[in-house]
């Protein structure tokens, strides 16, 4: 199964209301997941690093959207999409994420 490979502590935040119109990023779970570099190739502005695709991996029942955050040690992951996987007891979330450049 997929998930014996789930070795990192992931935390998902997700921008939530605070008062009026402020808003702000609040801690939603920590999650167990795999985390890995999707392509080497970074895309660049003026030869400026802007941003890096990786790959996340989480058991089926997360509950994680597009536009969340996730932070993992100093890195800041910005998710960009979440495709259901259903391969017979692979079950599992396969996510599409961007490497924040702050």
């Amino acid at each position: 199964m997929i998930t014996r490979l789930f070795d990192k502590r992931l935390i998902i935040h997700r921008l939530k209301t605070v008062s009026g119109n402020r808003r702000s990023f609040q801690s939603t779970a920590t999650v167990d997941g795999a985390l890995q570099n999707k392509v080497i190739e970074m895309k660049s502005n003026l030869g400026i690093l802007t941003s890096r695709n990786w790959m996340m991996y989480l058991d089926i029942s997360e509950d994680i959207k597009p536009g969340d955050r996730v932070l993992y040690g100093n890195y800041v992951f910005y998710v960009d999409e979440v495709t259901p996987r259903d391969y017979g007891i692979n079950q599992h979330l396969e996510i599409l994420l961007k490497e924040a450049n702050e």
